[in-house]
């Protein structure tokens, strides 16, 4: 089959128009596959109230779906096409084309009337990005920007390819990448239709091939409008810098084309009113609307584990991402390690920035004041990303407009890297999107080291006073995310978080058995809940409702029932000397579970007796072994140790507790899950092939499997039977 995949205005129509002349049923085109792209385009086309037919014509997938799943799934060659083209001539060109639906206002004006304002507009949505969008805007702002992230998040991520190997020929003007079964033919529009032509010619063996002419924007009713458009559209050199300085663009394109390209669209200076817009500094322009997440990393003090806390996040690294570090008056070299690996990793964008002394919440207003992106990824210095973690977090943001918050679950790790376990083995997947369930859920566990938010997290609410509420900021990002909109919960673990007694809730105090420490971190959750109740009233004042009121009286309650608490244990620390106990236990490590050494070819059975069925009693996730299986529950993890480099595969004998089919997944080290469907009838055996271990995970010497049972519904009953929501593991073997 064949497929033309572009993000418009690079010769769709005239590819589709001689290639379906020529193998009749076998040419399909579309601008969008992935549900980055969809969303959008659903969200528009429910939305806007003009003619979309033209539009909605382009990505119609409904006959592409089925033929290219089935192209797939015989292994069938799937030849695409696509193109790329000067992101600024190709927005003219977007602009008018879709000025009916885009630009309503000005339809019906003369080319002369309408020309400046479609000039501003234009601009306007090239350098400036609104995260509160409506469904038109949101749209066009996607179309005016896919050059920077479409080739990626289409081709890149939705069939494989590496778009950096071979490099792009600009000499001939066209490359062919292959893949699995995928065959791309990559042209610039520039250098069409001779390039298209050649590239055709070498897909196709034996076969010549000639560009028709088709949809072109100069020949068409609005052809007076697009000439004058590209006479008086201009936009600021320091913009048109950095937009022709990014990958996506520096890739197709030579110094000395980007040097005529940034001439011939920038402004003279000063520029006329009438053809730009007033904008912001250089500094605030581009990089908003190019840069779609800010990583930010906190840094005190940890300079042992900052490095690999880097590499982690680098292996999983994007263009349209950037790097925000703030030492956080450190006094070790993490900041020497920092530049370290950053001069080995020229082609990620950071900014640094260092304090005299420890700020808490006081790097808030950095954050605000340097990141560019709209979505704020949370990374500690002494976490690890775990693999996926980025892609899952943009792919939430991506899937749901309203999406403020991302967090999930998190695999607990030793000082040294060692495995303890899963962290939440309780809950599944989840949405809040009710501000009332918030300060009653969120009893629940999970870690702000796994938080992803939307800026507007921050920047909706007035400034946290730091001497109010110091510490705790992933205290209140979960009820101001479902104040503003939703808060997506994974139960996948994608952070490696590293116990450790210099942890920065320890050293204030969490988990500590000293009455003195308790006193003093509850102290700080007392100022975390009470800014809770401010963050409602601030929302509340600006938008009175219902819901509003009852999240109110749910956070004065649980700020009432936590004075309570807190106010025993203060008195108690007047009445009793702080036990030597508690104070050693603030140095503690985490113990390590038990683990055990698995042999090739050697079935080891779940028995009360059994050395692997206490090992796996003693991690969390678990329940008492029984006769001849021990149950998890809903998500477990725990590690083995294979010693054997021939062993290929870890295979679990595992059965349900209902006799309806239920779909659990087995993974090794957090990667791809291994999909089982699994009944109380039989057992089912099901193999986890064994692969080299991720350079990011921390355990090596180890293999962490966790097991999920996603999905079913926390309905124990009377019985408070909790085995109904896990997997009974009966036998594992190494193979």
């Amino acid at each position: 089959m064949i497929l033309i995949l572009t993000y418009a205005k690079v010769f769709t129509t005239s590819l589709h128009a001689m290639l379906s002349e020529r193998y009749p049923g076998e040419v399909f085109r579309t601008h969008g596959l992935q549900p980055s792209t969809l969303t959008t385009v659903d969200r528009f086309l429910a939305a806007a109230a003009t003619d979309t037919q033209g539009l909605r014509r382009g990505f119609d997938n409904d006959a592409l779906r089925p033929r290219l799943e089935a192209a797939r799934r015989s292994g069938e060659r799937i030849v695409i096409l696509s193109g790329v083209r000067d992101p600024v001539a190709r927005s003219l060109s977007v602009a008018v084309q879709n000025l009916e639906v885009f630009f309503p206002e000005l339809v019906g004006r003369t080319d002369a009337e309408a020309v400046d304002d479609l000039a501003r507009a234009l601009a306007d949505l090239w350098q400036r990005r609104d995260p509160e969008a409506d469904a038109v805007r949101a749209m066009a702002e996607m179309m005016i920007h896919a050059p920077l992230h479409w080739l990626q998040d289409e081709l890149g991520s939705g069939f494989g390819l590496d778009l950096s190997q071979p490099p792009f020929d600009r000499e001939r003007g066209f490359t062919l990448y292959e893949g699995d079964n995928v065959a791309l033919l990559l042209f610039r529009h520039e250098d069409a239709p001779a390039a298209i032509e050649d590239g055709l010619g070498r897909l196709f063996p034996g076969e010549t091939f000639t560009v028709p002419a088709e949809n072109v924007t100069a020949t068409k009713p609005t052809g007076t409008l697009y000439a004058r458009l590209r006479e008086r559209f201009r936009l600021p050199r320091a913009f048109l810098e950095n937009l022709y300085a990014h990958p996506c663009v520096r890739t197709f394109y030579d110094e000395v084309e980007i040097a005529s390209a940034i001439a011939r669209w920038s402004a003279p200076d000063p520029a006329p009113a009438s053809t730009v817009p007033d904008t912001p500094p250089a500094a605030a322009v581009i990089d908003e609307g190019e840069v779609r997440a800010t990583v930010f990393i906190p840094l005190h003090n940890h300079a042992r584990w900052i490095g690999s806390q880097l590499e982690s996040l680098f292996s999983q690294w994007r263009p349209d991402l950037e790097l925000l570090l703030i030492d956080d008056g450190s006094t070790d070299r993490g900041l020497a390690v920092v530049t370290e690996v950053l001069a080995r990793h020229p082609e990620i964008a950071a900014t640094i920035l260092r304090h005299d002394a420890a700020r808490g919440h006081g790097v808030l207003p950095d954050i605000v004041r340097h990141a560019r992106g709209s979505i704020l990824i949370q990374a500690d210095s002494d976490d690890l990303a775990l693999p996926g973690r980025i892609e899952a977090i943009l792919s939430r943001f991506a899937a749901d407009p309203d999406c403020r918050l991302v967090t999930s679950n998190a695999v607990m790790i030793s000082e040294s890297g060692a495995p303890l376990g899963l962290f939440d083995v309780a809950h599944d997947d989840g949405i809040l999107a009710d501000p009332d369930a918030v300060p009653q859920m969120w009893g629940a566990p999970w870690i702000g080291a796994t938080s992803a938010f939307h800026r507007s997290v921050i920047e909706a609410f007035a400034p946290l006073d730091p001497e109010l509420c110091p510490y705790g900021f992933d205290l209140l990002t979960p009820l101001r995310a479902t104040l503003l909109g939703t808060h997506h919960h994974l139960a996948q673990p994608y952070v490696a978080w590293r116990r450790h007694p210099n942890n920065s809730h320890k050293r204030l105090g969490g988990g500590s058995r000293n009455l003195r420490r308790q006193e003093q971190y509850g102290a700080i959750e007392l100022m975390a809940l009470a800014q809770r109740i401010r963050d409602v009233e601030d929302i509340r004042l600006r938008n009175p409702t219902p819901s509003l009121d009852r999240a109110l009286a749910a956070c004065q309650r649980q700020f009432m029932d936590f004075f309570d608490r807190w106010s025993r244990i203060r008195n108690r620390c007047r009445s009793e000397e702080d036990s030597a106990s508690g104070n050693a236990s603030l140095q503690d490590g985490p113990g390590l579970p038990p683990v055990v050494t698995l042999a090739r070819g050697r079935t080891y059975p779940i028995s009360p007796s059994s050395a692997l069925a206490r090992a796996l009693a003693g991690w969390p996730g678990f329940h008492e072994v029984e006769a001849h299986h021990v149950w998890t529950l809903r998500q477990a993890a725990f590690a083995l140790r294979i010693t054997d480099a021939t062993a290929r595969a870890i295979v679990i004998k595992a059965r349900a507790a209902s006799a309806s089919p239920r779909t659990a997944y087995f993974s090794l080290d957090c990667h791809e899950p291994v999909a089982a469907s699994l009944t109380s009838n039989d057992s089912v055996e099901v193999e986890i092939p064994l692969g080299p271990t991720s350079r990011t995970v921390p355990w090596l010497g180890f293999s962490l499997v966790t097991v999920r049972m996603p999905g079913i519904k926390d309905d124990t009953g009377e019985s408070g039977d909790a085995r109904i929501l896990g997997v009974a593991i009966s036998e594992i073997t190494l193979v």
